[in-house]
């Protein structure tokens, strides 16, 4: 097997191959494997044609390498399993559809780092001797230098070009991850997470790229990438090391439940985006008073969200959530101003609702989005004007508010809070919210997935997230999605149902010309 070019070592963007101008992997100096001595491997194709190797993990979970994305030209993966020849008929070979394609969101065009790629099958594999399950290291230490390991795959055989029909294989030992930083090899690009083969005219080039390096029986790594020559003894063999991302890999088949689509490579990483989200969905201005729920909670820590606000009657009547951005504005959704006769304090630096009284604001003005649908729910965004600046201390703060159109990153942890109920028919006196203000985790879900959930039109404007376990109810709208201490979202609806479908957020950033205007038009 060939090792992959540097340029291609990482996720997608690039649908291009520069070893030996092919988009398949050979192996160089290997030989044919024993028939079905191998059941874990797996072949990844599009089209009916072999494109990168994988190997199964768990009954519907086959891993691979995140820049074989770059190679299926926005057309599907299937992934055969139980074979050993990839065109004759053999009896537990079988071709299975993919639901769900998941890069490691720290993968990159530039560098070698976080080269993963999980695939979710549409149904379980069946296993039988000729299709097994591969244990993959979980200690995170490195292989011994000058451990012989194995890598098997279906690539080009020689620099001529011809293909393998049959399953190949080849040894290559460890070298030291010094040894294959220095200059005249990999010059210090090398990374904890990532190992080295020696290529001296055996090793590995695209195609056989995401296949397992062995070492005693256990996957240690995943083929990544390499020189631009096959067999460049200068340029040894990059794998991407398993144990630094067993968390990653565990975490995932519980957060990815959405199908795949031929969508851009950006919509493709924001199905493996993993949020944590503290949240209580909101009902809209219309649809009547609802209780809140937070699925999946817990109870904050002390004054870790300063900028917390409630929006209340006279009546201590809890309306909405809000979050300080600035010393007299509150931000919220618009449709929490279902009442204008009303009068509505908001209330700062409280966790336990006891403590409102002695913490409550006047408000001098309310600022609805001027195209504001209380139908669609489009634009449901308002700003809150106090009758004066608050000061601040360790129970007041402002949270930060995102650059404009700022899409949130994959690797974002993001939250959010509210005082609603941690489970169903789980009232306090007060009868609908919570004492203590509670979050939650939950999973980011793309616009397109969460389109097909919802009745209303999800847009370019709202954010999606959450999922059965772990979501919010109606109340405690006008909350913040806080990622990384900014805040990009603002609680908006849900279903009636709780976790039925992801709760929607409006996005912030598309908004800010909208903020910045009306705070200056009021000075």
């Amino acid at each position: 097997m060939g090792h992959l070019s540097p340029f291609l070592a990482l996720v997608v963007l690039l649908g291009i191959s520069v070893c030996a101008g092919r988009p398949r992997g050979r192996i160089l100096g290997g030989y044919e494997a024993p028939p079905h001595r191998k059941p874990y491997m797996a072949s990844l194709q599009v089209d009916g044609k072999h494109v990168c190797g994988g190997f199964l993990i768990a009954e519907q979970w086959v891993l691979s390498a995140a820049h074989c994305l770059e190679d299926k030209h926005g057309k599907p993966f299937q992934v055969l399993l139980g074979a050993h020849s990839l065109s004759q008929p053999e009896p537990h070979k079988r071709l299975y559809e993919v639901r769900a394609e998941i890069g490691h969101p720290g993968s990159s065009t530039e560098t070698y780092d976080d080269d993963l790629l999980l695939l979710q099958l549409e149904e379980k594999a069946l296993l039988n001797e000729h299709v097994k399950i591969l244990p993959f290291q979980r200690q995170d230490r490195d292989v011994p230098n000058d451990t012989v390991c194995e890598v098997a795959g279906w690539g080009e055989m020689s620099h001529t070009g011809k293909l393998p029909d049959k399953l190949q294989q080849v040894e290559r030992p460890v070298i030291s991850r010094q040894k294959c930083n220095l200059r005249i090899h990999h010059d210090n690009t090398i990374t904890e997470k990532m190992m080295c083969t020696d290529s001296r005219k055996k090793d590995t080039c695209p195609g056989d790229s995401g296949g397992p390096l062995v070492c005693n029986g256990i996957a240690e790594g995943v083929v990544a990438a390499g020189s631009r020559v096959c067999g460049n003894y200068k340029k040894p063999g990059i794998y991407t090391r398993i144990p630094p991302y067993v968390d990653w890999i565990e975490r995932s088949p519980a957060a990815f439940l959405f199908q795949p689509s031929h969508a851009s490579r950006t919509q493709e990483m924001e199905r493996s985006c993993t949020v944590l989200l503290g949240l209580l969905l909101a009902c809209s201005s219309h649809a009547g008073k609802q209780d809140a729920l937070i699925l999946g909670g817990h109870r904050v820590q002390n004054h870790s969200r300063p900028y917390m606000a409630i929006l209340q009657s006279d009546s201590k009547a809890i309306l909405c959530d809000g979050f300080l951005i600035q010393p007299e504005w509150v931000m919220t959704a618009a449709h929490c101003r279902s009442s204008r006769n009303m009068r509505v304090l908001i209330v700062l630096g409280v966790e336990l609702l006891s403590d409102r009284s002695n913490h409550l604001r006047d408000i001098a003005k309310f600022y609805q989005h001027p195209d504001y649908n209380p139908t669609t729910l489009e634009n449901d965004i308002m700003l809150v004007q106090l009758n004066a600046p608050v000061p601040y201390d360790k129970t007041v703060q402002p949270v930060k508010l995102p650059q404009q159109d700022r899409e949130i990153p994959c690797t974002a942890a993001c939250s959010t809070a509210g005082w609603g109920r941690t489970r169903d028919g789980d009232r306090d006196a007060s009868g609908t919210y919570s004492q203590v203000l509670q979050e939650v985790n939950v999973t980011l879900v793309p616009r397109d997935s969460c389109a097909s959930l919802h009745t209303r039109k999800i847009t370019r404007n709202m954010i999606c997230a959450g999922n059965k376990e772990h979501n919010a109810c109606q109340g405690d709208s006008g909350g913040p999605l806080v990622c990384d201490g900014v805040a990009e979202g603002v609680v908006s609806f849900g279903s009636k149902e709780c976790g039925k479908t992801p709760t929607v957020y409006t996005q912030i950033s598309r908004y800010l010309p909208w903020i910045n205007e009306v705070i200056k038009s009021a000075r």
